[in-house]
């Protein structure tokens, strides 16, 4: 047997290599840290599915109003009665009686095109889709106005405003004087801006009778809308915005002082809202009547083929400036037919010269005007007389749509691009950054856009030839000689 010799050692541990530790806990922290992860990634999941959630829910809630809105106010819709209402047109007589034949209704029919307006069920569409009889048929949209009500003026200052004998009563609000609108009075030849809305109160004590006409139009139910009634309100306040009368010591002065000559059409119902059919008879007025500007305070997310074309014939063929809302949801979206290149999309300011917080905003903003709480004449209930202060892009559109008119009655030989060309090369560059997707060239400056054209002829001129495309900071196409000293730095 062995025996132990010497004192007996305690056992020692031998520690492992030193590489061996550091990847063991290495290992372990790797471990805790994705179990972190996947834990955090779960928690971010359930929040995403949770929020997804309640998006789905308010998305259906707004469908739900929506489809009960549609209905209440007479706007069928696919979604809630299975029903389309649908531009046809037709190759001949036989198209056109085959989509008369399956219609549920019929509502338009065109005299100078082979185009029919109907409301048709799935089985109606699928006829006419498969009929050789029609060229083609496609959804009529649904547009509305792009403005709202922020408040009536009190009782105190409704009877200041109205009232002829108070020293200072009348008011010039914030966007005529941004717009130089203040500065400028109409010329001596005739160039109407009309105004496509929900009607506008003649009876209203701040606007001339005597520069104000309109024509009614047949509803889809074939009611009388009148252009001298306005239930709702905006178009009389877009109608203050462009021609209320100035020097009379009460309410509020309009852009030229009220010199503007206007044209009524209803394009929008009692709620504020209309199909693109509705909108098209109610332009083709505007043309009927001799304007040379259409104001437009009203738009949508989608535009059939047929609005494309008729904007393309109003610029083309007639030689008119039209203005849209550039729309009011705040974010990089194109509304129609604002986001059309051959439309002067508007957005909308505050009274610090700020982009208005809802304004849509993206590559199609040309030019920009008062939106944000602008005071103006309007009517309450259809029956009383009094102002308000409305926002929207809806409120912008007017005060471009003015500037071109008075423009226009100084210098008839300028063509529609030249206007736009003007208005856009004396635009007020606030940020001093260059033509953007927030306010385009800028504020317009109407008297600055007038010595513009006092000094720089249209005639034989080589700019303001080239048609603007989809990017509105397309429109300065060509620098006259001598400009450059021109530009006017706010």
């Amino acid at each position: 047997m062995c025996q132990r010799v010497g004192p007996e050692e305690p056992l020692r541990e031998v520690a492992p290599p030193f590489s061996l530790k550091c990847a063991t806990s290495l290992l372990i922290f790797l471990a805790l840290l994705l179990a972190l992860q996947s834990t955090a990634a779960e928690r971010r999941q359930h929040a995403l599915r949770r929020t997804r959630g309640k998006h789905r829910e308010l998305e259906n809630s707004r469908l739900k109003e929506r489809q009960e809105y549609n209905t209440s106010a007479g706007f069928e819709t696919e979604e809630n009665l299975g029903t389309s209402r649908l531009f046809v047109t037709y190759k001949n007589l036989q198209g056109k009686e085959n989509a008369i034949n399956v219609a549920l209704a019929v509502h338009q029919e065109f005299k100078n095109s082979s185009l029919i307006v109907v409301d048709v069920d799935r089985d109606g569409a699928n006829a006419l889709r498969l009929d050789v009889n029609v060229e083609s048929m496609e959804k009529d949209n649904v547009w509305e106005e792009m403005g709202y009500l922020d408040r009536y003026v009190d009782a105190d200052e409704a009877r200041r405003l109205m009232n002829y004998k108070t020293t200072y009563a009348e008011n010039i609000p914030y966007g005529i004087v941004q717009a130089q609108g203040d500065q400028v009075v109409a010329g001596p030849h005739s160039a109407k801006v009309c105004l496509v809305d929900t009607g506008a109160d003649a009876g209203h004590p701040d606007l001339d009778k005597n520069r104000m006409t309109g024509m009614d139009r047949k509803s889809r139910d074939r009611d009388i809308l009148k252009w001298s009634y306005d239930f709702r309100g905006h178009g009389t306040h877009v109608a203050g915005t462009v021609g209320a009368t100035c020097g009379n010591d009460k309410g509020v002065c309009g852009m030229g002082r009220g010199t503007v000559e206007t044209v009524i059409t209803r394009g929008l119902n009692n709620q504020g809202r209309a199909f693109e059919s509705d909108v098209i008879e109610a332009i083709e007025q505007c043309v009927t009547a001799g304007a040379k500007v259409i104001s437009l305070s009203l738009g949508g997310p989608k535009m059939s083929n047929q609005m494309h074309k008729l904007f393309d014939t109003l610029h083309d063929d007639h030689g008119i400036v039209t203005f849209a809302a550039a729309g009011n949801i705040g974010q990089f979206v194109a509304f129609y037919p604002a986001a059309h290149a051959k439309v002067i999309s508007v957005t909308a300011n505050d009274a610090k010269t700020k982009v208005w917080k809802n304004s849509n905003f993206g590559p199609w903003i040309e030019l920009s005007a008062a939106g944000d709480k602008v005071l103006s004449t309007t009517v309450r209930n259809g029956k009383e007389y009094t102002y308000a202060e409305y926002s929207g892009t809806s409120m912008a559109t007017p005060h471009c749509a003015a500037a071109a008119g008075l423009l226009m009655s100084h210098f008839p030989e300028c063509s529609n691009n030249q206007i736009r060309y003007a208005l856009a090369y004396t635009a007020w560059d606030t940020k001093k950054d260059g033509c953007d997707d927030t306010l385009g060239y800028g504020i317009i400056q109407v008297k600055d856009a007038y010595n513009f054209l006092s000094k720089y002829k249209c005639r034989d001129a080589n700019w303001g030839q080239k048609v603007t495309t989809d990017s509105r900071c397309s429109t300065i196409d060509e620098e006259p000689s001598r400009t450059q000293s021109f530009r006017v730095i706010g």
